[in-house]
């Protein structure tokens, strides 16, 4: 993998595209794992905030932990002092959806077995999976919820048939979605305490929306202002339009934010991350004729409502954020094959981080052929999830910042 890949990686870390197996109807508990958990506590995920916090100079890396039943995990969530995890593993030969309970980010548990491509949201009471099951004539969005990240029960109110739901925020009970309708056309839906889904109208009539996350004191809805990708002969075309960001108090009625940019196809945002001064989205804008197409940019906000270019980062790669810092992982600049990784509390400054600890067998990111690969990054309150592959078989490292 080259640098500046940043907007395939970044839809990659956004939603889990899986294949589809045979549905079951509801979750089934796992065995327990057989690891000694050791116990990290992790605290809530906060908001951006101005308080200033130890930088990070450093990680020290864990030695690299099997997960059980093959498990994937492609979301995770902090959750009373413990986290969270939404993937897929293996059951009696077959590939299923799953969600994973975690003490401290590094020894795993499967939880529950559900249809693949489970999606998770954290409300002020719980932690809801939604699913989509796509083994039926019509697709149907189905739920299950859990107070603790382990024992899940089944949510009839939140089924909804002849829908598609792909990322989910939340913000005290409300749950925003995004996914598509009966015929295939892009969609909003919203739930309050738990209560059936109801469609909301999207922010504007030519409203691209790819992704939609929580802030302070809303939500945010990040995309294009524009025509759809389209497929023609077998290849993808970009939509020509001007990124953009929409934000709602309550996820039912958007207000269009200034976005600086320029038309051009392909032009969107896609991810966002919230530090310490506000917040950063990568997305692309195609207009810079010396960038490619995929070209990574950075657009930031102090408030999440008025968003300034910023250009192009050093370099980008597997990345996330945990209302403090960002950090994002790549090959190394020297040109080696090892791994490093760079912090920044602004989306915009970012400095390298040195690796201690466990060095042995860090993963390195895909495109190499090594026996040890990173897949995922998760960056916490109290440090880095990283999740890969060692031979073909799903491993976990923590990666412990220094000093706090």
């Amino acid at each position: 993998m080259t640098p500046l890949r940043g907007i395939a990686l970044a839809l990659t870390i956004a939603s889990a595209a899986c294949a589809t197996p045979a549905a079951i109807a509801s979750p089934t508990p796992s065995a327990p794992a057989t690891a000694a958990p050791t116990t990290v506590a992790p605290s809530p995920q906060p908001t951006p905030t101005s308080t200033p916090a130890a930088p990070w100079t450093a990680l020290r890396w864990s030695a690299q932990v099997p997960i059980p039943d093959r498990g994937v995990i492609y979301q995770v969530v902090s959750w009373r002092e413990a986290y969270v995890g939404a993937g897929q593993s293996t059951d009696g030969g077959a590939y299923v959806g799953a969600t994973f309970a975690s003490p401290d980010g590094l020894h795993w548990q499967r939880t529950a077995i559900l249809p693949l491509g489970p999606v998770l949201v954290a409300t002020g009471t719980g932690v809801i999976a939604v699913v989509t099951d796509r083994d039926t004539a019509v697709p149907r969005v189905r739920a299950w919820s859990s107070p603790d990240g382990r024992a899940w029960q089944p949510q009839p109110a939140l089924t909804m048939t002849g829908a598609t739901m792909e990322q989910l925020a939340a913000r005290g009970s409300t749950i925003v979605g995004i996914g598509a309708d009966s015929s295939g056309g892009a969609a909003m839906w919203r739930s309050i305490d738990g209560s059936a889904w109801t469609r909301g109208d999207p922010p504007s009539a030519h409203a691209i929306v790819r992704a939609v996350a929580t802030v302070g004191d809303g939500f945010l809805a990040l995309g294009r202002e524009g025509e759809p990708d389209v497929a023609s002969g077998g290849v993808g075309v970009r939509g020509v339009g001007l990124p953009a960001a929409w934000w709602s108090a309550d996820g039912r009625a958007w207000t269009a934010l200034p976005v600086e940019g320029k038309p051009a196809a392909g032009a969107q945002l896609i991810q966002l991350y919230a530090v310490a001064d506000g917040y950063f989205v990568v997305g692309s804008d195609t207009t810079d004729p010396s960038l490619s197409a995929r070209t990574a940019l950075v657009w930031t906000s102090s408030d999440g409502r008025t968003w300034k270019l910023a250009g192009p980062p050093p370099s980008w790669g597997a990345a996330g954020s945990n209302g403090e810092r960002a950090v994002y992982f790549v090959p190394s600049s020297s040109g080696s094959r090892d791994l490093e990784a760079h912090v920044s509390r602004d989306g915009t400054r970012w400095t390298r981080l040195v690796f201690t600890g466990d060095l042995a067998d860090i993963p390195n990111v895909p495109g190499f052929t090594q026996a040890l690969q990173l897949d995922q990054v998760f960056v916490m309150p109290r440090g880095i999830i990283v999740t890969g592959q060692q031979n073909g078989g799903p491993v976990a490292w923590f990666a412990d910042p220094e000093p706090r």
